[in-house]
């Protein structure tokens, strides 16, 4: 038989169950804190590889920079391939498709 009165024991289990769902919200507040710096690093590097490729000559964007929110709608457009790009694509260093041996089986 347990000795403590019935009143004790609920309030340890209350005490319990909010002490379970903080530290569920603590993990749960981790998890987004991570998901969000991984984020701003993926989003600072495709920012600056946009810069880099215009300054390239290879993308073309209105204004200076991109700003998240703002220029949602900005439209990005690709003016050439990098001849880097060309290989991994199966085209040939003019960015034509390259043929493949004929008459061989």
């Amino acid at each position: 038989m347990n000795s403590k009165p019935p009143w004790i024991l609920q309030e340890s289990t209350q005490h319990r169950h909010r002490l379970d769902k903080l530290r569920t919200f603590q993990l749960f507040s981790s998890k987004i804190y991570f998901v969000l710096q991984v984020y701003t690093v993926i989003s600072n590097k495709v920012v600056g590889m946009l810069i880099r490729a215009r300054r390239h000559g290879l993308v073309h964007f209105t204004g200076e920079m991109l700003y998240q929110g703002q220029d949602d709608d900005k439209i990005i457009m690709l003016l050439e391939l990098p001849k880097a790009s060309f290989a991994t694509l199966g085209l040939d260093s003019e960015g034509k498709e390259r043929k493949g041996k004929e008459g061989k089986s």
